[in-house]
């Protein structure tokens, strides 16, 4: 019955248009609820030139490691509709909302409206999703682009129109102008002009083409940048296959479902991935695995060989098509109580991630690898800026808060120029730290801030000084890094504490000399 109704185009349309409208409300609601957090701040100081003359284009710059496509477009939007948090979200926001549009009219290319219409469903639901499209960075445009570029190289095959491939041109270029990783989709594209080999040239004309303006524009950062990866690397390497079972989960759930949701969906997700396999045409199989599964698989086996650059949100532009092999695996069952079950189950699993998502609980698991929730700086530069006397100075220990901290104290602070700023380590011996170290000494930072090993460094400039200590962790609650924790412990020991706070991850201190 459901199938008969549904092939009404006007009927799925109106359905499509309320999928839109809940993905449309999700992703507004809590949309300036969080002050920017670390990447944030480094997409906003991109866009806005902080450090004049020490950042003069988008393509060879120090602040940004990815392709210029999305700060080009978020400056011109920002002059538009200015730079609060709300605003800049916005772009990524309305972004994640024609995802959903997209992603129905690739799903049709494949499948039913039915399946085309659950697919829409999964990604206006998906907490994944809705994470990124209320960031200020480049994920939701890559999802868009990712998409859009699918679509119009199905079409072209569909039809042979020149207007296709063109549009299949403009939208890869701008792709490559996004994320390095867009590279991946050239392995299914290339599988599906194995089934179409007669447009094997107008195929190869567009590729290199596209190729050919990212070799003019972006291949000497990107050369820079893959070097840099080979000896300097925070991403972690992934322990084992099972990591990419815990990617395809977090695509479907997000990062915030607790363990007994989590393991819910796994299964689900398991189980109607096998199903989806053994009801659909072979070629259709492989060709959305290769749009999913290869490109992931082959990113595991890289990182695993040679460095690691395996991160869930870096492969955010394949799990659309996780999406639709859900929902066709969902379509195939053929009993109704059966269907309605698991549709729900999905549902009951999701909900639960996205109230999570929304009360800002992320619970500690290893699949969630890098990932951190927003922490209020709002109120801290406010107490700062309360309590502080003239002649203090601030000093740091955690870098992701100080980028953040400096930020907001700039925008509410006339006399920010004029507060000296620190930031105090304890050399770990770790040589990704100390590289850390050169290079926000040979960066940004080199104008306004001092660094300072508290047991090598002589601080007698800070002698008759109240020295406020901001000593936090990346993670939001818990215990803060090593480094850090012996910074916090050496000023308890060496200084007379005039006065301490704590509040949500960051200990704050007032400190004296002794």
């Amino acid at each position: 019955m459901a199938q008969l109704f549904l092939k009404n185009k006007l009927t799925a349309n109106f359905i499509l248009l309320g999928i839109v409208l809940i993905g449309f409300a999700l992703r507004m609601h809590d949309l300036k609820k969080h002050d920017l957090w670390f990447d944030e701040v480094i997409t906003y100081e991109h866009i806005s030139m902080a450090y004049s003359g020490e950042n003069k284009n988008f393509v060879n710059n120090y602040l940004e490691k990815n392709p210029p496509f999305y700060f080009v477009l978020l400056r011109q939007w920002s002059k538009i509709f200015g730079q609060s948090e709300f605003s800049l979200r916005l772009l990524s926001c309305l972004l994640g909302v024609l995802s959903i549009v997209l992603l129905y009219k690739v799903s049709r290319l494949f499948f039913s409206r039915s399946v085309s219409l659950l697919a829409a469903f999964f990604l206006a639901l998906s907490p994944f999703q809705l994470w990124y499209s209320q960031e200020v960075r480049a994920f939701s445009l890559s999802v868009f682009l990712s998409l859009l570029n699918t679509y119009f190289i199905l079409k072209a095959l569909k039809s042979d129109d020149n207007r296709y491939w063109l549009c299949y041109f403009f939208s890869l270029s701008c792709l490559l102008f996004t994320t390095y990783f867009s590279f991946l989709l050239f392995i299914p594209q290339a599988v599906l002009i194995l089934y179409n080999r007669k447009f094997i040239l107008k195929w190869l004309i567009a590729l290199l083409g596209a190729n050919l303006l990212f070799l003019i524009f972006i291949y000497p950062s990107f050369t820079h940048q893959f070097a840099l990866l080979q000896y300097k690397n925070w991403v972690p390497s992934p322990d084992g296959a099972g990591f990419i079972l815990f990617s395809l989960n977090n695509f479907v759930i997000g990062y915030n479902a607790g363990p007994v949701a989590y393991n819910a969906s796994l299964l689900l997700i398991l189980w109607m991935s096998f199903f989806a396999c053994f009801n659909m045409p072979v070629r259709t199989m492989i060709i959305l695995l290769s749009f999913l599964a290869a490109p992931i698989i082959l990113v595991f086996i890289f990182s695993k060989i040679f460095f690691p650059i395996y991160l869930d949100r870096s492969l955010i532009i394949f799990c659309p098509f996780l999406y639709i092999v859900l929902s066709k695996g969902v379509s195939a069952i053929k009993y109704g109580w059966l269907k309605s079950l698991v549709i729900l189950s999905f549902l009951v699993c999701i909900g639960l991630s996205l109230v999570n998502y929304y009360y800002d609980a992320l619970p500690d698991r290893s699949s969630n690898t890098v990932i951190f929730l927003k922490r209020p700086v709002r109120p801290l530069v406010d107490l700062f800026l309360l309590n502080k006397e003239n002649g203090d100075v601030i000093g740091f220990s955690n870098y992701g808060f100080m980028s953040t901290f400096r930020h907001y104290l700039r925008q509410e602070s006339k006399e920010y120029s004029e507060i000296p700023k620190y930031y105090f380590f304890i050399s770990p011996g770790d040589e990704f730290f100390e590289s850390e170290i050169q290079n926000m000494r040979s960066f940004g930072f080199k104008s306004e801030l001092k660094f300072i090993d508290v047991n090598k460094d002589n601080l007698g400039s800070l002698i008759n000084k109240r020295i406020w200590v901001f000593s936090t962790s990346w993670k939001r609650q818990g215990s803060l890094e090593p480094y850090a924790r012996k910074v916090k412990m050496w000023f308890d020991k060496h200084c007379w504490k005039i006065r301490e706070w704590y509040d949500d991850g960051v200990w704050i201190a007032i400190y004296r000399l002794k």
